[in-house]
């Protein structure tokens, strides 16, 4: 069972070591011979991303060396996948506006384009195949395994949590700001990594508190989703710039960047206002009150 969370009886080291290896070995899993390609990049990288915000958590109990060098390599492997896990839902989501009639071009344009892009995944697929990635990324796993000491580390405790989290929170609203002030595709898809890890810190502490943090943890997640969605169209705005004119016309690019332009604006509309709304409070007075869930929730 993979089970994502600490329990309220479960020793903190013991429970992190738990949840360590369960992401490591369904990591190991996808990448023994899947049966969806697709389905499995998507939980590898979403392996990467649960074990890296559990680096997060405990990173000022463990040598920087340690956090360093793990944090980079899960880094790597999620870079390393996210052009097929890209292009994967872009086309998909083009399949749906295009039968929902929402793009504005010919059928013979969407075709072309189409296939367009699925000859870019495919290389990508055979050039991923050829490096032996996946095999990579099993050995890479088990190693980690091998070294895994988490359970011997015994200052783990309530300022393990409450350190990795307030760091968390604090970089979720440094990189708000940011985007406030510059508003960029670098600010935005910063911003987007760091929502992820702090939504997955509150989904390790919801046991202690569950009314609260499972309401936080789903905004979060849509937040993120929009964020991503809001990612999947600058790399589409991107993919059609370099795509050949013999592929699409100059008349159908300005009919997609038109439309692409269109649902930006309005996701942005729809992401600011929850933000403000997740990040309301400053970092020192979440933390107080993360804190005060996380020891209440365990000494019952």
């Amino acid at each position: 069972m993979n089970r994502f969370k600490i329990d309220t009886q479960e020793e903190l080291g013991l429970g992190l070591e738990r949840i360590i290896k369960e992401q490591l070995n369904d990591m190991m899993a996808q990448t023994m011979v899947p049966v969806s390609l697709d389905s499995s990049i998507q939980r590898i990288r979403k392996n990467c991303t649960r074990y890296r915000s559990v680096l997060h958590t405990i990173r000022w109990d463990i040598k920087p060396a340690d956090y360093e060098r793990e944090n980079a390599k899960y880094k790597q492997i999620t870079h390393q996948l996210a052009k097929i896990r890209n292009l994967h839902l872009i086309i998909a989501y083009l399949n749906d506006c295009y039968e929902a009639k929402e793009i504005g071009i010919s059928k013979e344009q969407y075709d072309l384009f189409n296939a367009y892009l699925n000859d870019i995944k495919n290389n990508e697929v055979a050039e991923l195949e050829h490096k032996q990635a996946l095999k990579n990324i099993k050995e890479q796993a088990e190693h980690t395994i091998l070294d895994l000491d988490i359970a011997l580390n015994h200052t783990f405790g309530p300022a393990t949590i409450k350190k990795g989290v307030f760091h968390v929170y604090r970089k979720c609203v440094e990189s708000i700001e940011r985007s406030q002030k510059k508003l960029t595709n670098h600010t935005l898809h910063t911003l987007r990594t760091q929502i992820k890890y702090l939504m997955y810190q509150m989904q390790l502490c919801e046991e202690t508190w569950p009314s609260y943090f499972k309401t936080y943890c789903s905004s979060l997640k849509e937040v993120s989703d929009l964020l991503r969605h809001d990612d999947q169209l600058v790399t589409l705005q991107k993919l059609i710039k370099q795509t050949p004119e013999d592929v699409l016309n100059e008349s159908s690019k300005k009919t997609l960047y038109k439309s692409l332009k269109n649902e930006r604006n309005q996701l942005h509309s729809d992401i600011w206002p929850l933000m403000a709304r997740l990040f309301a409070e400053e970092p020192d007075a979440f933390i107080k009150r993360i804190n005060s869930y996380w020891l209440i929730g365990r000494e019952n």
